[in-house]
């Protein structure tokens, strides 16, 4: 089973970026666009699928070349065309200076190249053109999420839900980062303003078993199964966690062997000192005299490296 941040509703676009979804498998009232029982085959159809933007039929209208040249954009953008789409946002922009799609999506592909100053500017200056326009807020949220600042992606999230109560995305995507911040019990409310108590149990352990935690994942997905029995996908990932956690149980209880002794390759002092012969010795023994002379004691050692030999 593919596990994926997909299920069975639409996903919402901030100037043309979609919304990743998390695991349930129905929304509550979700207004749906108007072909998204089809499949995009050309970018002009791809832009009137997308959901939440500025853009309908009039799209495909010669007349309203800015529309075309936004659709071009976003769907060089899904390609990884960024240059591409650049360009495309940028000749929007240029045809129609207050294009919030434009200035969205030009803020995202600088964003992208780490260019989070001008990427702040085109915010600033769709807040500025539309300051109660809930995906200006949302694209807002969507930047700073992605910088893991936590605490403003949440309060931009509640601001394009107070201005678009309606919309569940928004309060799915705020569910996520509160999630990703560490608050799941407000994640699980926000999951169940849109979703049924088992789905919203079960997005919760989906994030959860995201980020490691598998032992939380774990409850989560047993509530979601109890409260919901026919959810497959909850059940499903269930069995994989608990796999999970079984291999790490097994690898964790193995015995450790200990090392094998590393072998001294230091020899001890008295194996490669080499003696000295005192005074005494030499003349008692090898009949040097009491004074040997530094020529005699020489020849005394290069006798000694011979025999050795």
């Amino acid at each position: 089973m593919r596990f994926s941040f997909t299920f069975v509703a639409r996903s919402c676009w901030v100037g043309g970026v979609a919304l990743g979804l998390v695991g349930c498998s129905t929304m509550k009232a979700p207004s749906m666009p108007k072909f998204a029982d089809r499949t995009p085959t050309s970018p002009e159809q791809r832009s009137v699928m997308v959901p939440g933007t500025h853009i309908d039929d009039e799209a495909r209208e010669p007349k309203h070349p800015e529309h075309v040249h936004l659709a071009y954009g976003r769907w060089q953008e899904q390609q990884k065309q960024l240059p591409q789409a650049r360009e495309s946002y940028q000749k929007a922009l240029d045809l129609d200076p207050k294009s919030i799609d434009a200035l969205l999506g030009l803020s995202r592909l600088e964003q992208l190249a780490g260019r989070n100053t001008d990427a702040e500017k085109h915010l600033q200056r769709a807040q500025k053109l539309r300051p109660k326009d809930p995906l200006v807020h949302a694209a807002w949220a969507e930047y700073y999420a992605a910088q893991q600042q936590w605490g403003p992606a949440v309060k931009k999230y509640r601001d394009a839900i107070e201005l678009a109560p309606d919309e569940a995305l928004f309060k799915h995507q705020l569910a996520v980062i509160l999630g990703k911040s560490g608050d799941w019990d407000g994640a699980y409310s926000t999951f169940e303003t849109i979703v049924t108590a088992g789905e919203a149990h079960y997005n919760v352990g989906y994030l959860l078993h995201q980020q490691g935690q598998l032992v939380e994942a774990e409850r989560h997905l047993r509530m979601a199964v109890e409260v919901k029995p026919d959810l497959a996908l909850a059940a499903g990932l269930l069995v994989k966690i608990q796999k999970e956690r079984s291999s790490k149980q097994a690898i964790a209880q193995q015995p450790v062997e200990p090392e094998p002794p590393v072998k001294s390759m230091i020899q001890p002092a008295g194996a490669w000192e080499v003696h000295e012969p005192t005074k005494t010795e030499l003349s008692g023994k090898h009949g040097l005299g009491p004074n040997p002379t530094p020529q005699q004691l020489e020849q005394w050692h290069n006798q000694q490296s011979a025999l050795a030999q």
